[in-house]
């Protein structure tokens, strides 16, 4: 009985390394550049449309090993890991090569077992290995099916020299030296004083000093300033998801990059942690009109996050602007135009956005 209690034990903490695994892995050997690949979280509507797309594209082409990845990874991040499985078959079916795609395979198929490390999953890790004998996320599972089975020491020697190896600024550094701990704990040794643990420390995180050095480089300085420490802090809020200032610094940085939808679902997240924040709907509202533009209609997310600003905030310029191309949407262009003119009436004479606000109004005036 107590090898089973270890053995559930391993089970439930084998989402805590593969959420981690999922947000480093995510898009990695595909063969193609996905549009704004997520690592946080994505509103299912998004991720339904994306699955969508590909089945479509699949259709005309499904021999595409590229696209039987992008659509295994979407099912992923939609938490549908039994339709993960199959996909990422398909992929390796048609060519896809690499460690990286046979790993995510098997992590799919644990994740489809509820944590479990199944004989397919361990074939797939062992496949990975093959090509790539140190691939990351392979050596944790195999290491994890020793836990699973009764074999903490050996798991433990196994999870030791992988946080060794790994960088200390690893998306799943955090994680695995979680693990680590854990088993530990549960084996009554000391985490802090393991034989031949001595990895490096945490990486730094992305601070507001970061953000604010980065508003005043260009483009490539502010990617190689900010991107590993953004993709850093993502997936540590994957695991700490109450972490409001994370979500904030997440969807600031995440903006200077230009990666939209992750500032979308950063600022999702922290309206949901603080919704009397007016500053986290002029935020959020302004990520999702820059993921889905103002050429078509607006999601209904859009009116929402409008709503709650102006009803916060009813001064707001922000919330005047946004609130026009709500009704603007809704084919009120009386409704636009008396909030448009409103915002042109506050704004500074000396304001760059005047021009704007004017160029949407005479798009009124012209029926657009």
């Amino acid at each position: 009985m107590k090898s089973l209690g270890l053995k559930r034990l391993m089970i439930a903490g084998a989402g805590l390394i593969a959420a981690a695994a999922i947000a480093a892995y995510l898009w990695l050997g595909s063969g193609a550049v996905p549009p704004n690949p997520p690592t946080a979280t994505v509103p299912d509507a998004a991720l339904a449309q994306q699955a969508e797309d590909i089945r479509k594209q699949l259709a005309a082409a499904p021999a595409d090993a590229a696209l039987w990845q992008g659509l295994a990874r979407t099912y992923v991040l939609q938490g549908k890991f039994a339709d993960a499985v199959p996909a990422y078959k398909s992929a390796i079916d048609n060519g896809a090569e690499g460690a990286a795609v046979q790993s995510a395979y098997g992590e799919a198929q644990v994740m489809a077992a509820s944590g479990e490390v199944t004989d397919a999953a361990l074939t797939a890790f062992q496949a990975a290995l093959a090509k790539d004998a140190g691939e990351s996320r392979a050596r944790y599972y195999l290491a994890l099916a020793d836990a699973q089975h009764g074999k903490l020491h050996e798991a433990l020697d196994q999870w030791i020299a992988l946080e060794n190896e790994s960088a200390a600024d690893a998306p799943w550094r955090k994680s695995l030296s979680a693990r680590i701990d854990q088993t530990a704990d549960t084996l009554g040794l000391d985490p802090k004083n393991l034989p031949g643990r001595g990895g490096a420390g945490p990486a730094d995180e992305l601070s507001i000093e970061d953000l604010n050095k980065a508003a005043r480089l260009t483009p490539p300085e502010r990617e190689k300033l900010l991107a590993e420490k953004t993709q850093t802090l993502a997936t540590r809020l994957q695991h700490e998801p109450d972490d409001l200032k994370g979500w904030q610094i997440l969807g600031l940085a995440s903006k200077l990059l230009g990666d939209h939808r992750q500032s979308m679902t950063a600022w999702q997240q922290a309206v949901k942690l603080e919704p009397d924040n007016s500053q986290n709907w002029t935020h959020y509202a302004e990520a999702i009109l820059a993921v889905h533009g103002d050429d078509q209609k607006l999601p209904p997310e859009f009116a929402d996050a409008t709503r709650r600003l102006r009803a916060l905030e009813p001064k707001a310029l922000e919330g005047l602007f946004f609130e026009g191309l709500v009704e603007r949407d809704a084919g009120n262009t009386t409704g636009a135009r008396a909030l448009w003119e409103e915002l042109l009436r506050e704004l500074p004479e000396d304001s760059p956005q005047r021009a704007e606000v004017q160029r949407r109004l005479d798009a009124l005036a012209g029926g657009g």
